[in-house]
């Protein structure tokens, strides 16, 4: 093998390190961007410029590889909008019932002559206000 060979060697070898060690330092970025972090420009914009530091890059691999991502974050709010309207649909179910219940009272009460129409007539007003 001549000096061309090893140079070429040489310089084939530097190329191959170079390409990996490009491919090891942006780690942080291609964990996010494969996760669909919601945070994943960020990460790649602070590894571009800070990975460089060891304390940066390993905290950006753990920040990348335990974030939540798009569709988890999504998800969450869905499930809290649906438990929400859950929520909403049982308070107004039971201030329903309530009010049945009330407006029976009233009706036996003014079955059993206890109160008048007149007396009957307002209360049933003043529980449909509410």
């Amino acid at each position: 093998m001549g000096d061309e060979g090893v140079v070429a060697l040489i310089t084939g070898a530097g190329f191959l390190y170079v390409i990996l060690a490009l491919a090891f330092y942006f780690i942080p970025g291609f964990v996010a961007s494969s996760r669909n972090h919601q945070y994943s420009g960020i990460i790649w914009l602070v590894n571009i410029f800070a990975g460089w530091t060891g304390f940066v890059w390993l905290g950006l691999l753990v920040w990348a590889a335990i974030g939540d991502s798009k569709q988890e974050e999504e998800l969450k709010k869905a499930n809290l909008q649906k438990n929400i309207a859950h929520h909403n649909k049982l308070e107004k179910s039971k201030s329903n019932m309530g009010f049945s219940d009330e407006l029976r009272k009233l009706k036996n009460l003014l079955d059993d002559e206890i109160i008048t129409q007149e007396e009957f007539d307002k209360k049933k007003s003043e529980l449909m206000e509410l």
